[in-house]
Formats: C-alpha cells, structure tokens, sequence
C-alpha cells in the first residue's frame, strides 16, 4: 500500500505543477482562478496520500490525528468550488505581471476570503508526519523515520515557503 500511495503523492505534486504554471501563464483572472481550484483539487490528493503513505510505511502516528488532517483538507474542497473563485480569493480582481527567470509571470491580485489560511494550516500532513517519525524513532526504526520524516518535512515546509512568499508579495496579504 505503501509504494501505491507514495505515487499517487508523486503524481499529484505533478498534477499542482500544472496548475501552477497554468497560473503563471494566465492571461485573465478567470484562467488564473481556475487554475488555482483545481490545484487546489491535486493538494486535497497530496495531502491525503502523503498520510497515507506516512502511516502505513511507518506503521505509527495517532490515527486520530491522520482523520483529522484528512478530514479537514476534504471539508475545504467543497467551498473550493462554491464560495468565490476558489478557497482563496472571493474574487480575484486582476493580474500583475512579474519578471521571473527572464519571463513574465502572473500573480493575482484580488479580495481574499478572511482566514483562507487556517484549512491550509489546521490540515498540514507535517503534523502527522512528525508525529509518526517520533513514534517510529522511539520504536527503534530510526532509518526509516530520519529518511521518510526528515524528508517530507523538509520538502513540506519548502512547499509552504513557497506558498507563503507567493502570496505575500500578491494581494493575500494586503489590506483592503
């Protein structure tokens, strides 16, 4: 089950790639809102199967807390494509294009939805993820929790950084 999961992971950080160059390449706000829920349709399906995969090739963790954060990242789907444009703004208002690696990227400008934040915060897998490592270090397994945990953590909190720096420097963060 292991190996399954980790390629779904694997094919749905691919799956956001797309959509985030898609937004990149956006000529409208439409296209641009657009992309960005169906993103956020690939990080539903990252995050479950990367606590899946967590789960079962480490073999500990608190199930309450793998519901928990699936739970939670399933309930923001369904305003994703009912509330606004997506999760994230309730309209996005227009496109500012920057310089990047010597081409023009898009980033949106627009009303956010107030507390966008907390589902993406409350339904992060690192949770789980360094709650298993821990228990699987304790058990002795401690390749496998150095390897699996410290790596996905890192490329997690990398991901977020990410995120952060893209919406800080766009309108997420600007007051209205």
């Amino acid at each position: 089950m292991g190996p399954l999961l980790f390629s779904v992971s694997a094919v749905a950080a691919t799956v956001f790639a797309f959509c985030e160059l898609l937004m990149m390449l956006a000529k409208t706000p439409g296209e641009f809102g657009t992309a960005l829920r169906w993103g956020q349709v690939a990080i539903w399906l990252w995050t479950v199967s990367l606590v899946g995969f967590t789960w079962f090739y480490l073999q500990a963790g608190r199930p309450w807390l793998a519901w928990a954060i699936c739970g939670l990242r399933s309930f923001t789907l369904l305003p994703n494509f009912l509330v606004g444009q997506n999760i994230n703004y309730r309209e996005i208002t227009a496109l500012r294009h920057l310089p990047f690696l010597g081409e023009s990227v898009a980033v949106a400008e627009g009303v956010p939805i107030p507390g966008c934040w907390l589902p993406v915060e409350f339904s992060d897998p690192r949770y789980l993820c360094r709650d298993a490592s821990l228990s699987a270090w304790r058990r002795g397994d401690r390749r496998k929790a150095l390897m699996v945990g410290g790596s996905v953590v890192f490329f997690v909190l990398a991901g977020l950084l990410q995120s952060l720096l893209i919406f800080w420097d766009g309108s997420m963060c600007r007051s209205r």
